[in-house]
């Protein structure tokens, strides 16, 4: 049996788990492409899947990725897809995955309650499609660099961390925490100019009221505690690293009766499966759904290929991909 006395572990220096940037964002550009809006994303015929793509180079050597929440995961296979048949180099340095739970208060309700596949979901598409198409997995398992994947919705505390980084992300970006700990009051007033907190606005008067050198410590002190926090919850699982944690450590409760460990909800898949056409997961397990997705991209990567250059980043076909419960 573990013992429950254990060490915390220090925060890791190295470039595999970049678990300490839980608030930094450290990559050159962001392109947002959302799959729920629009069936043939531009994204597909755009001029960073090409091999002679100049990001790279202009970026100066910076990360250079994007960010999605997924609606339609076939559309999400198909982008994986296109980095395939393009070549390795025109995969991203990473991808942001955001939640349905996201949004800000400039945002309509509906949309940031609803729209989209929440981020436990989202992240696990991500993953197994990039798994699948062996763009990401460990330095044996595909013998280089892997596509990093980043975590964003509704990040509040140390646990919400730990969930995640047993899902699969290197690194959890928050935005709302980080806007109460600098004084937000839910005002949903982000984009009249008008928010009474004096964050989210430009007028001197507003402006005034909010004090940058109390607001930074206050916004520093929260995240360095709740990495802290996270930190002791991996040292609380008998672990030395949070790369360590898996989803064998997390369990989920679905009534009063009945539990589940993350890994018997959210199946591993295996690096490669989509390539060879072979099938399996942990315990031998089929995912068939991953299969389905990757072959219904195929049709919309030829259709998008199909409209080249032409503008379709205005069109919606078959309305919003994913609603959320």
């Amino acid at each position: 049996m573990r013992s429950k006395t254990s060490t915390t572990p220090t925060t890791p220096t190295d470039n595999t788990v970049f678990f300490c940037h839980f608030f930094c964002q450290f990559f050159f550009c962001q392109f947002f492409f959302s799959s729920s809006f629009s069936s043939y994303s531009p994204l597909l015929s755009s001029p960073l899947l090409s091999p002679t793509s100049s990001f790279p180079l202009l970026s100066g050597g910076k990360p250079v990725g994007f960010k999605l929440c997924v609606g339609r995961p076939e559309e999400v296979a198909a982008l994986v897809r296109a980095f395939v048949e393009v070549g390795p180099e025109a995969a991203p340095d990473f991808i942001t995955v955001d939640g349905a739970e996201g949004g800000t208060g400039a945002a309509p309700p509906e949309f940031s309650n609803r729209v989209g596949m929440p981020l436990h979901e989202g992240l696990t598409v991500v993953k197994g499609l990039l798994r699948g198409a062996g763009l990401r997995g460990s330095r044996a398992e595909i013998g280089g660099g892997q596509v990093k994947l980043i975590a964003s919705g509704r990040v509040v505390n140390g646990f919400d961390m730990v969930k995640l980084l047993a899902l699969g992300a290197d690194v959890c970006n928050s935005a709302r925490a980080m806007m109460f700990a600098l004084g937000c009051i839910q005002a949903l007033a982000c984009n009249t100019n008008r928010c009474p907190t004096g964050i989210t606005t430009n007028d001197p008067m507003l402006m005034a009221g909010l004090d940058v050198q109390d607001k930074a410590l206050r916004v520093q002190q929260y995240q360095a505690k709740t990495v802290n926090t996270a930190l002791e919850i991996v040292g609380a699982c008998g672990l030395d690293h949070p790369s360590q944690i898996t989803t064998e450590h997390i369990w989920k409760r679905f009534d009063g009766f009945e539990a589940k460990a993350y890994a018997d909800i959210y199946k591993e898949v295996p690096v490669g499966c989509l390539l060879d056409g072979s099938t399996g997961g942990k315990g031998g397990r089929r995912r068939p759904v991953f299969e389905e997705w990757w072959d219904a991209s195929a049709g919309l990567l030829k259709q998008s290929h199909a409209l080249g250059n032409k503008s379709i980043s205005m069109k919606v076909h078959g309305g919003v991909g994913r609603m959320s419960e």
